[in-house]
């Protein structure tokens, strides 16, 4: 393969070891959640992207190929030179690329070799759909009548952000009062079954906006919320930020099942760092920032109820179609009561596979043990009365 017919215009060698490429400046992030070029160079901006012997030296494979695509403009190239390994090989490389970049590049070349291989995307479409901005917004609430008061304080919540362009909208029996009806609008939905993925497929397709924040009527926005969202910027599709509870404690904001979600008899669920990733990882269900692109590939499967894993099967949805979560550490949202933030289990980071939750003897620990062997030879599992959810909880 001549590769030099890719290397023209302003290009950037994104290799752990620069190739002396004529036309490329070289610029290394180590690969984890965080990673982006935005630092150095604009988004949609250069005529070709090379890496070599980068994609699978790390399980953040998926994130690496959504950020390259970002920062390469339309009609230009990706290419990606690689070694097989087990991490990802080459044919395996072709069908992730398929799957994450399909509709917005297509392969124009590739060669695979005893060893690995080399692949060639050119870009044939922008990334964010037309009139997409980080300062417009739809904010999505679902309520079932309850704490109008909770509700009114979230409303308020988010006109403190003084966002340029937004609308709310509210699902379920709400009547705004008069100094909430300039901003709010309503759907009187009141199902007899708690049909929650309704209410959010509803509001998604009435939202005017790109951006969407879908989320249950127990959370406050922080007053810097979306100034954290135009720090991170507008190059997402699912975006989770921190969830805190009222003393500061992890509120279930960045979690992974350890293992296959569908996998309902192993009970590994935990915390993961802010910097991780992983491929079974579950948004929490009752709060979603996402694109409206996103929502029409991905629209909450409303056969489910709640109580029914609605939220692990939107999340395998996200997986399955080539959708990629990220972490943005610049926003938060603030949640009550307590116990949503008593989260015990943090796993550990490791850049080629999900890491271990540490050893540590106590009560709660044993409490998993028997709980994870209990569900995996006898198909049960221990529940607490008081919350209707399995250890996965302190």
């Amino acid at each position: 393969m001549n590769l030099n017919k890719y290397l023209q215009g302003k290009g950037l060698d994104v290799s752990r070891n620069f190739s002396g490429i004529k036309n490329a400046k070289h610029f290394f992030v180590e690969p984890d959640n965080f990673y982006t070029l935005k630092k150095f160079v604009d988004y949609e901006s250069r005529d070709f992207i090379y890496s070599k012997n980068l994609i699978n030296d790390t399980k953040f494979f998926r994130i690496l190929l959504k950020e390259w695509l970002n920062f390469c403009k339309v009609r230009g190239k990706i290419i990606i030179e690689m070694k097989s390994n087990k991490i990802l090989n080459f044919d395996k490389l072709i069908d992730e690329s398929k799957l994450l970049l399909g509709e917005k590049t297509k392969i124009i070349e590739k060669i695979k070799t005893s060893e690995g291989g080399i692949i060639v995307l050119e870009k044939i479409k922008n990334v964010l759909e037309k009139n997409d901005s980080i300062d417009k917004w739809t904010f999505g609430i679902i309520t079932n009548g309850s704490k109008e008061d909770v509700l009114e304080n979230q409303i308020d919540s988010i006109l403190a952000l003084n966002v340029p362009n937004f609308e709310i909208i509210i699902c379920g029996p709400y009547n705004p009062k008069t100094k909430y009806k300039k901003f709010v609008k309503t759907i009187p939905f009141k199902p007899k079954i708690a049909w929650i993925t309704l209410k959010k497929n509803l509001i998604c397709k009435k939202a005017k906006y790109e951006n969407l924040v879908i989320t249950h009527n127990r959370f406050n926005f922080d007053k810097n919320w979306h100034e954290g969202m135009k720090k991170y910027g507008n190059f997402f599709e699912v975006i989770v930020c921190k969830i805190l509870s009222p003393s500061g404690k992890r509120a279930g904001d960045w979690i992974t099942h350890g293992t296959d979600i569908r996998n309902q008899w192993v009970n590994q669920m935990g915390l993961l760092q802010y910097k991780d990733w992983d491929e079974n990882l579950v948004i929490n269900g009752s709060f979603h920032i996402l694109k409206k692109a996103v929502w029409k590939k991905c629209p909450w499967d409303d056969s489910l109820i709640y109580g029914q894993s609605e939220d692990d099967k939107l999340s395998l949805d996200f997986h399955r179609k080539g959708i990629v979560p990220r972490f943005n550490l610049y926003s938060t949202m603030h949640t009550f009561p307590e116990r949503y933030g008593n989260w015990h289990w943090i796993y550990t980071f490791n850049n080629k596979r999900l890491g271990k939750i540490p050893f540590e003897f106590s009560t709660k620990y044993l409490q998993r043990k028997i709980d994870r062997f209990i569900r995996k030879y006898f198909n049960i599992g221990f529940i607490r009365k008081q919350d209707y959810e399995t250890y996965g909880w302190s």
